[in-house]
C-alpha cells in the first residue's frame, strides 16, 4: 500500500463529523526555537462512537497506523490502528 502513514501525536477534541485532530510535534525548530506541531484530522475506520479512539479524553499521546482516501474529493485520513500511550 502506498497510501499509509504513522503518527504519534496528542489527541485533539473531537469534531461534528468524527474526525479526532491529532497535533504531531515537528523533529526541528525554526528560528524561534518554540517546537512546531502539524494538525491532522483523523478519522477511526470504523466510525464507531463507541471505540476508544473518540472515547479517550484529549491530550492523551497516541501512534497510529492508516491510510490516505479521497472522499467526494476530500482527503480523508483513516485510523486503521490506534494505540495509547
Amino acid at each position: 500500500m502506498l497510501n499509509s502513514f504513522d503518527l504519534v501525536g496528542e489527541l485533539g477534541p473531537i469534531t461534528d463529523s468524527l474526525e479526532r485532530e491529532v497535533a504531531v510535534k515537528r523533529p526541528y525548530q525554526e528560528d524561534s526555537h518554540t517546537p512546531i506541531y502539524d494538525v491532522f484530522k483523523v478519522t477511526h475506520w470504523s466510525r464507531n462512537k463507541s471505540t476508544p479512539f473518540y472515547r479517550v479524553e484529549a491530550k492523551h499521546m497516541v501512534a497510529i497506523k492508516g491510510r490516505i482516501e479521497v472522499i467526494d474529493g476530500k482527503m480523508v485520513v483513516i485510523a486503521e490502528q490506534v494505540n495509547f500511550f
